[in-house]
């Protein structure tokens, strides 16, 4: 796909996502309709910004069914934040540049998760509490 964009899945989410020292982006998509991949390609454009600030990684919702239920993503296209091995926000439907701009300061700054002091606004959510 794309150098700074790799894609998790069910074996390696743990190590890349939960473990990681930096905040985590995930980008879940389903097929390869043209929206999809319209909003991945904006992604990759984007990207190369967020590089050593924020962790890009993509994950196919079709393909890692019970990782997608776990975390409760199930919309596609969307994005999720995690930080600290939590999630912290989710992004409902496709992201403009300017969104993808203030998640990535959203991301860079302390308290990304629940007490930041801040409330989710726009399409930004609350994650729903993670099913053990």
């Amino acid at each position: 796909m794309n150098a700074f964009i790799d894609e998790v899945t069910e074996r390696s989410f743990s190590q890349r996502v939960l473990r990681s020292e930096l905040p985590v982006m995930i980008v879940a998509f389903a097929g390869s309709s043209a929206g999809e991949q319209g909003f991945l390609k904006l992604v990759q454009e984007w990207a190369p910004q967020a590089r050593g600030r924020l962790r890009i990684l993509r994950l196919d919702v079709e393909r890692s069914l019970q990782l997608a239920e776990r975390f409760r993503i199930s919309l596609a296209p969307g994005l999720a934040l995690f930080s600290r091995g939590a999630m912290c926000y989710q992004f409902i439907g496709e992201a403009s540049r300017r969104e993808l701009d203030e998640l990535l300061v959203r991301a860079s700054t302390l308290g990304l998760c629940r007490g930041s002091g801040g409330e989710p606004d726009g399409r930004i959510v609350e994650p729903p509490q993670v099913v053990n």
